[in-house]
C-alpha cells in the first residue's frame, strides 16, 4: 500500500514536471538565464518548483495594434485654464 502511493507520487511528479517544462519552453522570457533557472528549480524541488515558475508561463500570443494619429487625439478631454495672460477685472 505505501509503496503504491510512493510510486503514484513519483509518476505524478514526473508527468507534472514534463508538462511544466514544455510550458517553460513555450513561454517568452526576457532573459534566457531565467528559463534555465526555472527548469533547474522545477526538477530540484518536487512540486514547489512547478508552483514557483507558473507566473512565467504566459506565451506571447498578443497582437500589437498600431496607434494612428486619429486615435491619439482625445475627444472627451477637458481644458484647464490657468488664468495666465487673461484679462481679469478686479
Amino acid at each position: 500500500m505505501e509503496i503504491t502511493v510512493l510510486i503514484l507520487l513519483i509518476i505524478a511528479y514526473i508527468f507534472l514536471n514534463i508538462y511544466v517544462t514544455k510550458r517553460i519552453n513555450k513561454a517568452v522570457y526576457y532573459k534566457e538565464e531565467r528559463k534555465k533557472i526555472h527548469k533547474t528549480l522545477l526538477w530540484a524541488i518536487p512540486f514547489l518548483g512547478a508552483w514557483m515558475s507558473r507566473y512565467f508561463w504566459k506565451t506571447n500570443n498578443e497582437t500589437l495594434e498600431v496607434m494612428t494619429k486619429g486615435k491619439r487625439t482625445v475627444k472627451t478631454g477637458s481644458f484647464y485654464e490657468s488664468n495666465i495672460g487673461m484679462d481679469t477685472e478686479d
